[in-house]
């Protein structure tokens, strides 16, 4: 079980450390190691205090310039931080101090226009324990073979930005391919329904119209009716008007006949009566 332990333990650490080295060079992508020596001001000649820097020196594109960061390492004997940076390349550097184990570090960083030329500075130690404390100046040189010029750096940090505005782009433009399908279709479905609409509309009206010829067409037909109804009327009002007149003429005919034959037999009795 112990070992069990140990072992996740380990690949654990393991897993954090190269998650922890990507992250670093993802980071650190531009940054570029050189090698670089501590001269005496003014000769070729190496200074003492070149054993106290570490190598190699980081130096890093900014721009219009360079920042260059070198490490001095000193033990715990020759007291705390013997060795101060006071300038370099005419400016003062930026400083951070750390502490590991028996060894003090001490990071200055500066910036320069080119990492290829000598540069000039000027440095403090004070060594208690042997009662040393001076000032004097340094050359720093710095093979910066594998360091980029600053035009070419400018112009991968332009392709760079390039290839992110094409992509971003391509990105666009695709969204707005995305977006007119989207109200191609949304036109489309507003066509669909605006013509269904409006061929109901359409289907209403000739509905409407052929309910309203249908009206017409019952108006008439009643109306038709009704002048018949009303000629019928008047013919029967003209019969019942007639038929009194017919009757009344028969009977006046009747009358007439009935009277002449009244008449022949009066006549005929009294023609009788006067022959016997």
């Amino acid at each position: 079980m112990h070992k069990k332990r140990v072992l996740l333990t380990f690949l654990g650490a393991l897993f954090i450390a190269l998650v922890g080295f990507g992250h670093a060079q993802a980071v650190h992508a531009d940054n570029y190691q050189t090698n670089y020596q501590v001269l005496k001001a003014g000769t070729s000649q190496t200074s003492y205090a070149d054993a106290y820097f570490s190598k190699p020196a980081v130096v890093t594109p900014n721009g219009d310039s360079y920042n260059v960061s070198v490490t001095v390492s000193t033990e715990h004997s020759l007291g705390r931080f013997p060795v101060q940076i006071l300038n370099v390349n005419g400016q003062t550097p930026q400083v951070s101090k750390t502490t590991g184990g028996n060894r003090d570090n001490y990071v200055f960083t500066f910036n320069t226009k080119s990492v290829k030329q000598v540069m000039s500075g000027n440095m403090k130690v004070d060594i208690d324990n042997i009662d040393y404390h001076h000032v004097y100046g340094f050359n720093l040189k710095m093979d910066a073979g594998n360091v980029p010029a600053l035009n070419q750096q400018s112009q991968a940090n332009k392709a760079d930005q390039k290839k992110a505005q094409d992509k971003q782009s391509t990105a666009s433009s695709s969204t707005d391919a995305k977006t007119a399908t989207k109200a191609k279709s949304s036109s489309a479905v507003t066509s669909s329904s605006s013509s269904s609409s409006s061929s109901s509309v359409s289907s209403s009206s000739s509905s409407s119209s052929s309910s309203s010829s249908e009206k017409k067409a019952k108006s008439s037909k009643q109306k038709k009716s009704s002048h018949k109804k009303a000629s019928s009327n008047k013919n029967s009002q003209k019969d019942e008007k007639q038929k009194p007149q017919e009757e009344s003429h028969a009977s006046t005919s009747a009358g007439w006949w009935i009277g002449g034959l009244v008449v022949v037999i009066v006549i005929g009795g009294v023609v009788y009566f006067v022959k016997k």
